[in-house]
């Protein structure tokens, strides 16, 4: 039997170990899911720029090697609560990763996780902060820090985590901050003394978010406004109000995003937009974990209107009839993109979109985009399994086998016991 083997973009390891040499006949492979349920480690570079990886299940991962999952920039999971080692850049540049168990985490190497979308961060077993220091790095959308059992802390030692704001530390007795780093991050009312000393009290902020249709008819009934659970509800947009710490956007009336609206709003996973017309300028440019853009009327996209949206897997192109330079640049989450009323693609309009596989166009005369190899004119010419939106939720064939591992594990340990059993008597 094969360690190591390919099923509809799904890659099976029944390997302990695995190494960059040991998948170089699939690198070329456009590879979705990874499935692993023997792994304990994983060398260097193994899975270095997968541009299509989006969960891999191991549950028995122990050691990730330094850059294992580098510019892997789909990868939205890992399933695994056994991991102890995480090496130099193992998660660099994992834009969309924020979904991991860090429950028996001991050491975690330089840029580890760098620029990643983690909302919070819980890490049990250090007591020292060095262990653990450059895991908190570009962390854009991190907002809660969980260090149970932390006994010295280094606030320096956090950086470019602009939307942190509380930390929990019971157990801390000495805490650096010599240049000041975070006032206004505040701490969880079960942190030592040492901690709360100069800082406000909080609860963790609240980083999940469901679109409420009951406050969608209210908005519809009543023409009120309001946010709820971090979610603005709206007929027309409103300029004047600060958006940068909302989660969702419903928009219910506005036909028209105008230039700069929403421009580097790091928190921002979905906007619910059904008659926005045309987005403008900039509009949702570096919206960095924006999963998801719904409007069933868009016409019109802008220049850099979805530039650098990382985690940008869901668009509304069915009556997009005109795009724009750069667009779409950085886009690394789009993967098969049908675009049925274009007719010309602009320069650099899907430029670095690292995970796209395929555009489909079937009246486009003129194209400026280098992406040129990947476009299609006939529908459906290439065929991937789903991507699933909300959240990335895994695909039926993935439970199915995960669902499969787990029976045929227990079936062993039955069969173990009953063999103990009978050499006990």
């Amino acid at each position: 039997m094969k360690q190591i083997f390919i099923i509809h973009n799904t890659l099976i390891v029944w390997c302990k170990k695995i190494t960059k040499q040991d998948i170089e006949l699939f690198v070329n492979q456009p590879i979705f899911f990874i499935i692993a349920p023997f792994l304990e480690e994983i060398g260097s570079n193994t899975f270095q720029n997968m541009k299509n990886l989006i969960q891999v299940y191991a549950p028995l991962l122990q050691v990730i090697g330094s850059s294992a999952f580098g510019e892997c920039h789909m990868l939205t999971k890992v399933f695994g609560n056994n991991i102890v080692t995480i090496g130099d850049s193992a998660f660099e540049d994992c834009y969309c990763l924020r979904d991991m168990c860090f429950d028996n985490v001991e050491k975690t190497g330089l840029k580890s996780a760098r620029n990643c979308g983690f909302k919070t961060i819980k890490i049990p077993k250090p007591t020292n902060f060095e262990q653990v220091a450059d895991l908190f790095q570009h962390q854009f959308q991190l907002e809660n820090i969980d260090l149970p059992n932390m006994m010295n802390v280094d606030l320096d030692g956090i950086n470019s985590c602009h939307n942190l704001g509380v930390i929990r530390l019971p157990k801390a007795i000495q805490i650096k901050n010599e240049k000041q780093a975070y006032p206004n991050v505040k701490v969880t009312a079960d942190s030592s003394k040492i901690a709360q000393e100069g800082r406000y009290l909080s609860e963790f902020v609240q980083t999940d978010h469901q679109l409420d249709k009951q406050r969608v008819k209210e908005v519809l009934l009543h023409n009120i406004s309001f946010e709820h659970n971090r979610v603005l509800y709206q007929k027309q947009l409103d300029r004047a109000q600060n958006h940068m710490q909302l989660k969702c956007i419903c928009l219910l009336h506005t036909t028209e995003i105008p230039n700069n609206a929403f421009n580097a709003h790091y928190l921002l996973n979905d906007a619910f937009c059904p008659n926005v017309i045309k987005v403008g300028k900039f509009g949702f440019s570096q919206c960095l974990n924006l999963v998801q853009f719904y409007s069933k009327n868009l016409q019109f996209v802008g220049q850099d209107a979805f530039y650098y949206c990382n985690c940008l897997i869901k668009f509304s192109f069915e009556k997009v009839t005109h795009l724009s330079k750069l667009s779409f640049l950085c886009c690394n989450s789009l993967v098969n993109v049908d675009i049925p009323l274009v007719d010309e693609i602009p320069e650099r309009c899907f430029d670095n979109c690292t995970g796209l596989l395929q555009i489909v166009a079937p009246n486009v005369k003129e194209t400026k985009c280098e992406k040129l190899e990947t476009i299609v004119r006939k529908k459906k010419e290439l065929r991937f399994q789903e991507l699933a939106v909300d959240e990335f939720k895994e695909r039926k064939i993935f439970n199915a086998l995960i669902y499969t591992h787990q029976k045929h594990c227990c079936s062993e340990l039955i069969y173990v016991r009953t063999l103990q059993k009978m050499r006990a008597e």
